[in-house]
Order: C-alpha cells, then sequence, then structure tokens
C-alpha cells in the first residue's frame, strides 16, 4: 500500500513538472501562414520554440478549419502554406 502511494505521488510530480516545463518554455517565434487546401483560403497564427514549430502549429489550426476526416487532416497537413511571415 506504502509502494502504491509512493508510485502514485510520484508520477503526480512527474506530470506537475512536465506541465509547468511545458507551460513556461520560451516562444521564440511566432508565423501568420496563409493557406489554401481544396478551394478554402485559411489565414491563421502559431507559435513555438523554432520557426518550424510555430509554423506547424499554425498549419495544424488551419487544417482543423479546413479539412474533413482524419485521412484529409492528414493530407492537409503535408501541404505547404502559400506564405508565412515570422517574427
Amino acid at each position: 500500500m506504502v509502494k502504491n502511494l509512493a508510485v502514485i505521488g510520484a508520477s503526480i510530480v512527474a506530470i506537475s513538472a512536465l506541465f509547468y516545463y511545458l507551460s513556461v518554455s520560451p516562444v521564440r517565434h511566432e508565423c501568420e501562414i496563409v493557406f489554401e487546401y481544396k478551394g478554402h483560403s485559411v489565414t491563421t497564427r502559431g507559435a513555438g520554440a523554432t520557426r518550424e514549430e510555430a509554423i506547424r502549429a499554425a498549419v495544424t489550426v488551419a487544417c482543423g478549419q479546413v479539412s474533413n476526416g482524419m485521412a484529409e487532416l492528414i493530407q492537409c497537413e503535408n501541404t505547404p502554406p502559400k506564405s508565412e511571415t515570422c517574427k
């Protein structure tokens, strides 16, 4: 019983530390993209530690708006944005 409580306590501490790290990790890049997919045009923003992460985040948001179903979502996320502006 004590061993189970120790494992549970250690798991809670580890998860809390992970959430803390992810919430304070530096956002160094912000990108705005114009994305076109199957006749739909969307402008979205994304942020991340690297330029590539920021663009990927923006593409994920855009694809969530214009795709229908998992197959289209995967195909959409592999489509490059029409334009991108990063800070």
